[in-house]
This record gives C-alpha cells, sequence and structure tokens, in this order.
C-alpha cells in the first residue's frame, strides 16, 4: 500500500527484484550506471503497477505473465548493438508492469543569468 522510486544516479546491480502490492514502483536506468553487460530483473507486482524506464540505446528482452492484469511484451524501438541487456522476467496478478524507452531530459548545468525587462 505504498511505492517505490529508484531514479538519478545509481549502479544496477547485475540482479534485481521488483515486489508492488497494492502500491506502485519506477525504476529509471536512464542515469544509472551499467555494472554488467547483462542485467536481470524480477519484477512482481499484485493488485500494483510498476514501470521500469531504460535509456534509448539500451537492448530489452522481456517474458512475464499478466493474469486479470498486463505485463508488457514488447518495448518500442530497438537497442544499439553492443550496449547493455536488460532482460526483464516476472508475474502480474491484478497489476501491470510496464517497460519504456524514454530519452534522457537535457540538464543545463550553467546557470543562466537573470535579466532585466
Amino acid at each position: 500500500m505504498s511505492g517505490f522510486e529508484r531514479r538519478g544516479r545509481w549502479n544496477i546491480p547485475k540482479r534485481l527484484t521488483t515486489f508492488a502490492l497494492f502500491g506502485g514502483g519506477v525504476v529509471d536506468m536512464r542515469y544509472a550506471d551499467f555494472t554488467s553487460p547483462d542485467v536481470e530483473i524480477r519484477s512482481y507486482s499484485i493488485c500494483g503497477g510498476q514501470t521500469i524506464l531504460v535509456p534509448p540505446e539500451v537492448n530489452v528482452d522481456v517474458h512475464g505473465v499478466g493474469v486479470m492484469g498486463a505485463f508488457q511484451q514488447k518495448v518500442a524501438g530497438q537497442g544499439t548493438p553492443g550496449a547493455p541487456c536488460v532482460h526483464v522476467r516476472g508475474f502480474s496478478l491484478w497489476g501491470r508492469v510496464n517497460v519504456k524507452r524514454k530519452k534522457r531530459k537535457h540538464r543545463t548545468d550553467t546557470p543562466q543569468p537573470d535579466r532585466d525587462e
């Protein structure tokens, strides 16, 4: 009955398990560092939802089962040859697991001068 988020700069382990029970979760890999060329994510949702965000260059392989819910099987777009591969496996009961490609946001690290008008 709560949620989880993993965002920003973090090290993605070779194996990761996520679980949502009457809640939601987000695993955002866009700014993370891959510690292995192959990453396995075991994702389980019961009456909850999860979203896994991957950057455009990462290869994705998804196999899961949705019972009275959804476990997304296809991810739009192709990864780059030689880029890390994320294998998503799992189960969803009255819930959902979505895997999406999403571009990184451009950040401006230099402060902008104030403009008097």
